[in-house]
């Protein structure tokens, strides 16, 4: 849906609502379902406020919550990573507007033109996943390695099953006593 969000914080208006993540493109294809990684079939509860700060500027303040399904990067397992978005956007006319707000506040530089609801939250979305997804305990991971090793294997015992390694040079050895 495209908004003008000055004429909506100028009337005060609220938006509630779900978006579908599946329609997120750039949001999907980092994210992770039993097929591997695709785009998720999970929703996004949306709530705006638009209006004016105590400053007096426009902003556009609200809550984004939803559960991504992503990859973890410690055992390439599926996890949930749950998002709770607290926003609160001032909106800047310009790129000098913007930069001067910018020392005190996030900024949404919007001039006169329309914005898609749909972008700004995939936008936010995108800001709140972590740098390096991973489950949140390293205990619920199980990393799976080479000949059945977990995690929880010892370099030790990994040690043990390892084939004594061939010495190709062995023979000089014997050369070097003679």
């Amino acid at each position: 849906m495209r908004i003008d969000p000055r004429r909506l914080a100028e009337q005060q208006v609220r938006l509630r609502g779900t978006l579908l993540l599946a329609r997120m493109k750039r949001l999907g294809r980092l994210l992770m379902t039993s097929d591997g990684l695709t785009t998720s079939n999970g929703t996004v509860h949306v709530s705006l406020s638009f209006g004016r700060n105590a400053g007096g500027l426009q902003v556009i303040a609200g809550e984004i919550r939803t559960r991504l399904e992503m990859e973890c990067q410690r055992c390439l397992r599926p996890y949930t990573q749950p998002v709770d978005r607290r926003v609160e956007l001032v909106l800047a006319q310009g790129e000098a507007e913007a930069d001067r707000l910018l020392a005190d506040y996030e900024v949404l530089e919007v001039g006169d033109t329309e914005i898609f609801t749909q972008d700004l939250i995939e936008d936010e979305l995108l800001l709140s996943m972590p740098l390096i997804p991973a489950h949140a305990d390293a205990a619920l991971c199980q990393r799976v390695k080479p000949a059945g090793q977990t995690a929880h294997t010892s370099v030790v015992d990994a040690a043990e099953d390892t084939p004594p390694a061939r010495k190709p040079f062995s023979v000089l050895e014997g050369l070097k006593t003679s």
